[in-house]
């Protein structure tokens, strides 16, 4: 073989491994994306959820209320 098809050979080698590493990051990025967008729709609703609380913990009887605040507390919130 010529020594111009073998480093043809080569480079096409290195461009194929480059096209499937290429690939992978781009269903890498796919999949993080993805569940940052599920992340993102999770602490939505976490704060609707928490603006709810908020809006009617003062109605909340006082046991109640430190009930609610003790749970909150093991969660570090």
């Amino acid at each position: 073989m010529s020594k111009g098809y073998e480093q043809f050979k080569r480079v096409d080698k290195e461009l194929d491994a480059l096209l499937l590493y290429l690939e992978k990051l781009e269903e890498d990025y796919a999949r993080a994306e993805n569940e940052l967008n599920n992340q993102i729709g999770f602490t939505a609703r976490y704060k609707n959820g928490f603006e709810i609380l908020h809006e009617y913990f003062d109605s909340l009887s006082d046991d109640v209320k430190q009930d609610v605040d003790k749970e909150l507390r093991k969660l570090n919130l």
